[in-house]
């Protein structure tokens, strides 16, 4: 609430970077193969087998999934065994599994509506991940696949971002809504998402887990947020659980949020 989408992405640029550099620190072979794999496609227009190209870019939207506990994981296996036997090619089972840890194309609202859930009263969105990317390259060069041409540094995977590029084959089925993903990215006029005259002081009991490090949404803008609401708000600040908290554990982190809503948990203490 009251954040600028800029401020968003700055912020989780900082947050992407950090998990590139832990989860590099924790398979440093991956450094050497991720840059094999960037230079190869640079090199070479490899196909998708559902259609549109695997470049360098959309392939490191894969850190999309290193927000999750097992998100590393999933990640490096999918890196250790990207190529055919003989090394020639990547192979066709890499190619597939990356078609399906990617859901652009399946869910299309997600690339239209990601950046504008932020216009609150504010515009134009102007592409803002892509616009922040450029502007923290100096301090993250990390992010510039360029350097897996000369691996002197590790190349790193961006996350919940979306760009403008993702419109021009990379993914095939969201060409046809190029056009109207530039037209909300240019909107000016939105009006207010939230009213924060309503929300100020709730008198609505409610609870939130809050991700120490959650690669999607920074910590500091969820406790503006609680703080907005007053007192009935209650936080369970943890690194225990990723965003993926729900997923992994649904009814332990459920069970504590409806006792804390009901103040038979005591938490914060």
């Amino acid at each position: 609430v009251n954040t600028h989408v800029d401020d968003v992405y700055r912020a989780t640029y900082k947050r992407v970077y950090e998990r590139n550099r832990r989860y590099y620190n924790r398979y440093p072979m991956d450094v050497g193969r991720v840059h094999r794999i960037v230079r190869y496609l640079k090199e070479n227009a490899v196909e998708m087998p559902s259609g549109g190209v695997l470049t360098p870019q959309r392939f490191l939207q894969l850190g999309l999934g290193l927000g999750s506990k097992t998100g590393m994981e999933s990640l490096h296996w999918l890196i250790e065994g990207a190529w055919v036997p003989d090394g020639t090619e990547l192979s066709h089972e890499f190619l597939k599994n990356v078609e399906s840890m990617q859901a652009f194309e399946t869910n299309p609202i997600y690339y239209l509506l990601h950046e504008p859930i932020y216009a609150d009263r504010e515009g134009p969105m102007g592409w803002s991940a892509q616009r922040i990317l450029e502007e923290v390259l100096p301090e993250m060069p990390e992010f510039n696949p360029e350097g897996a041409m000369t691996g002197e540094k590790p190349v790193y995977f961006t996350g919940e971002m979306v760009y403008p590029w993702m419109a021009d084959g990379a993914y095939p089925r969201l060409t046809p809504l190029k056009e109207t993903a530039h037209k909300l990215a240019e909107e000016k006029n939105w009006g207010a998402i939230y009213d924060s005259s309503k929300l100020r002081d709730t008198p609505v009991p409610c609870a939130a887990l809050v991700s120490y490090e959650d690669l999607y949404v920074e910590r500091e803008f969820s406790e503006k947020t609680a703080k907005l609401l007053g007192d009935k708000c209650q936080l369970w600040i943890t690194n225990e659980h990723q965003h993926s908290g729900l997923r992994d554990d649904g009814y332990g982190v459920l069970s504590k949020l409806i006792a804390m809503a009901r103040g038979d948990d005591v938490t914060p203490s």
